[in-house]
């Protein structure tokens, strides 16, 4: 079925460069539920998305005048910060994940996990012909130090949801079709669930309609977008259906959901000066507790 490439053109609308040229992030609190160890915990979560100057050598933000021209492009960021306790302890984990604003092409993808049993980190970046390198780091025993590599053309990773449904990355369906990929789940599931990180028969989906979508932060009109891994687990994301095209909510279908607390534009990296956390306030969400 056909295809519709809306990260080029999201990337190329007039108004693009309006919205994410402003030297400035886009926040979004969330409040998350999280199945683990048998039971469900309450936690939260952050977005950042921002754009940012993207060295292709060196895959990481370039600083002004360090690198070529030709060796720099822009790209979308995503950070997504998910804190949830189990008990006496807490997990904190980060994703990150760049893609290409003017290809909508996957460019890297980082995942750590830290909590008080170890920490641990999962990686992968996109090469020019579509190959991806991977790289596994743990303190589990049979899972210490692994590099890998799998063939990306046309495969799907979770992660690349959020700026899928946006349509920040290629590969977004027209409303109301359906398309047969491959695809592996979010890295988050990847580590928490001891899973080798395979390709696997899916289909992604666009919802034809609206859905209502109630959140902390109120009553969305919303577009869902499916993943459903074979064999696997299920991934929606709802986005705005106008405007914007925040992420209202995600879940993965017996695992987790997160609904949208609060959000705002700003250059968030200014804010740390001890009373800035007044500023969480703004994304629902409160400063953490100090022990």
């Amino acid at each position: 079925m056909r295809v519709v490439l809306l990260g080029l053109v999201a990337a190329l609308a007039p108004n693009f460069w309006a919205s994410w040229g402003d030297g400035q992030g886009e926040l979004t609190g969330y409040q998350l539920t999280q199945q683990r160890y048998g039971e469900t915990r309450s936690g939260t979560a952050v977005m950042v998305f921002v754009t940012e100057p993207w060295s292709q050598s060196a895959r990481v933000k370039a600083d002004d005048g360090k690198h070529p021209p030709q060796d720099v492009l822009q790209v979308m960021k995503l950070n997504l910060v998910e804190d949830f306790q189990t008990g006496i302890y807490d997990y904190n984990l980060m994703t990150s994940m760049f893609v290409g604003v003017e290809t909508g092409a996957p460019l890297k993808l980082a995942f750590g996990a830290q909590e008080w049993c170890g920490q641990a980190m999962e990686l992968a970046w996109w090469k020019q012909d579509g190959q991806v390198t991977t790289e596994r780091h743990s303190y589990f025993d049979g899972e210490g130090d692994q590099a890998g590599a799998l063939d990306g053309r046309g495969v799907v990773f979770g992660d690349l949801m959020f700026h899928l449904a946006r349509g920040f990355a290629a590969g977004l369906p027209a409303p109301g079709q359906t398309v047969e990929v491959k695809a592996v789940p979010r890295f988050k599931e990847l580590r928490l669930l001891h899973k080798v990180l395979t390709p696997l028969p899916a289909t992604l989906s666009r919802g034809r309609s609206a859905e209502r979508i109630k959140t902390p932060a109120g009553t969305f009109s919303a577009e869902k977008v499916t993943l459903a891994i074979q064999g696997g687990t299920t991934m929606h994301v709802w986005v705005e259906q106008d405007g914007a095209r925040r992420v209202v909510a995600w879940e993965v279908v017996g695992q987790e959901r997160a609904e949208m607390t609060g959000r705002f534009r700003d250059a968030y990296w200014g804010h740390h000066n001890n009373g800035d956390e007044a500023l969480l306030s703004r994304l629902g969400l409160k400063a953490a507790r100090m022990r």
